[in-house]
């Protein structure tokens, strides 16, 4: 049985399909933002009209130093000094190590002068790592925090091993773990540029473009696992493209332990964790490599699945064993999430409104009741919203839209909760959450936001319209699937934008091609115009 023909058009359809609903984002990213309330308690937002002469002057401006950073680079007269080495791996050129310095800086600025403290679900998760360390296991039981979300029992992990290391409450180590990460996700999302695409200067527009991605930089303060689950991810990512190009034992090996350790740090990397099998599977199928090969992959792909599931498993059945449970807690079903996420509060279509927590305490703490009243409630959403179709349409894109358009991805919102109840913070903390700080990183996000969204429009274009969606590599193919799965799930479970920008930042290798295409454009435009005047 020929599979070939199949799976090359589902790589074609989810492509097309990605590329398309960026097509609203970037309209919208134009038109509008969205913008959350300040000093209030709940996540409320709106949206807002753009400032539109000044994103496009800003833009302009971003693509002409793009366009002299590629004559200069082409040339051979610039600073780009990246080298294949013997290995294979992309020596980092000038620009990314200036990239590096500067968020290393930002992300320190931001911490040193915000002083943040852990809020909300870290806040409580904190309380229960100090009960832990004094063998207090209730939160464990039925109707505590754990019992309801068991998937946290990894950060608790994490956070008596900190305990241990550097004392109580030191929120500080949290924060520098987050810059570690910061820096490490950002260089392998250059190294996947590289691979995905082997072009030098593509690699600097990425670096260029990192220099927008200040809401990356602001969750330094975060004190929480997404940005700690961000490494793993990512490396694993990389990982599978270098085996998928050369296959080896060890880096596949390498990359199921990768995602592992991200998922076993949020569940929500599950995500990528699919996108990575199914390339498994796609790839020997689409490039012909025969039967052997495909085999290979698939013991692979279920490497990684047990892998995942043994380790998340394990953590788990440790802490029952502490707690003297007799089995794992049930936790929030799924279907409670599902059935949130079709739910609108305050103008919040899908966002977070305690719908799931209250389910299942409302059963008694009993995963099959709640699941079942979950289900029952999403069956009369249904109902409602076959009866109202605007509004459905209403509903589910401003669900999309307030997730994806959301330029700071809730990172200010979040460095206000961070600061919220710090005492004696210095003047720089005012500055950076309510003052002109704020304004200038709200202004760059916003046009990085629409910068990126443009690249991965004139990405997707050149690569559908002009090479008629072939040459698609497997590194593309795992990237865009990745960010399509993400796009679909999030449409169906509780929305939020700090959930997303997972994906987008995923997006820039993507962008850093369609920008470079623009800018190689321009450089040829001015070259001609030049030649013409002399």
């Amino acid at each position: 049985m020929n599979l070939e023909r199949p799976v090359q058009w589902i790589i074609k359809a989810y492509f097309t399909l990605t590329i398309l609903l960026a097509v609203p984002l970037a309209v919208c990213s134009f038109l509008t933002r969205v913008v959350f309330r300040q000093r209030v308690e709940n996540d409320l937002f709106d949206f807002l009209p753009e400032n539109i002469p000044i994103l496009l002057a800003c833009s302009v401006l971003f693509l002409a130093i793009a366009a002299v950073y590629v004559k200069k680079t082409e040339e051979g007269a610039g600073a780009s000094s990246g080298r294949v080495t013997d290995t294979g791996y992309l020596k980092t050129d000038l620009l990314f190590r200036i990239l590096m310095v500067y968020a290393l800086g930002v992300s320190l600025f931001i911490i040193f002068s915000v002083r943040g403290l852990a809020t909300n679900d870290a806040r409580m998760l904190n309380d229960i790592i100090n009960a832990f360390m004094q063998g207090d296991y209730s939160s464990m039981g039925q109707y505590g925090y754990l019992s309801i979300y068991p998937f946290q029992i990894s950060y608790v992990m994490i956070g008596q091993l900190l305990y241990i290391l550097f004392g109580p409450d030191n929120f500080l180590v949290y924060q520098l773990i987050n810059v570690v990460c910061i820096l490490l996700t950002m260089w392998l999302l250059y190294e996947i540029t590289w691979e995905m695409f082997g072009n030098e200067r593509i690699c600097g527009i990425m670096s260029l473009l990192g220099f927008g991605a200040m809401f990356f930089y602001v969750y330094s303060t975060y004190v929480y696992n997404d940005i700690w689950s961000f490494l793993p991810q990512t490396a694993a990512f990389w990982l599978e493209i270098r085996y998928l190009k050369k296959p080896k034992a060890l880096t596949a090996v390498l990359a199921a332990v990768c995602i592992a350790l991200a998922i076993l740090l949020k569940s929500n990397c599950y995500i990528a964790l699919i996108a990575m099998a199914a390339m498994l599977v796609f790839s020997p199928i689409r490039n012909r490599e025969g039967g052997r090969a495909l085999v290979r992959n698939l013991v692979i792909a279920l490497l990684m699945f047990v892998l995942s599931s043994a380790l998340s498993a394990g953590v788990m059945q440790v802490y029952v064993n502490k707690a003297g449970l007799p089995k794992a807690p049930d936790g929030v079903p799924a279907m409670a999430y599902f059935a949130m996420g079709m739910q609108e509060m305050e103008g919040k279509y899908g966002w977070y409104d305690g719908y799931n927590a209250g389910i299942y305490t409302q059963n008694e703490c009993d995963g099959a009741k709640a699941s079942e009243a979950a289900k029952e409630e999403i069956r009369e959403r249904i109902r409602f919203f076959g009866g109202n179709r605007k509004y459905f349409v209403k509903f589910y894109l401003g669900k999309y839209l307030s997730q994806w358009a959301d330029d700071t991805f809730i990172s200010l919102r979040e460095l206000e909760l961070t600061g919220r109840h710090v005492e004696n913070q210095p003047k720089t903390a005012d500055w950076l959450i309510f003052g002109t700080g704020y304004h200038i990183m709200d202004g760059i996000m916003n046009v990085f936001h629409f910068l990126v969204l443009l690249g991965t429009l004139l990405y997707g274009g050149r690569k559908i319209f002009r090479d008629k969606l072939s040459g698609i590599s497997d590194a593309e193919a795992l990237v865009i699937m990745f960010i399509f799965g993400g796009m679909l799930f999030h449409q169906l479970w509780e929305a939020s934008s700090r959930y997303v920008m997972r994906y987008f930042l995923f997006l820039l290798p993507a962008a850093a091609f369609g920008i470079y295409t623009a800018a190689r454009k321009l450089a040829e435009y001015g070259k001609h115009v030049r030649s013409t005047d002399s």
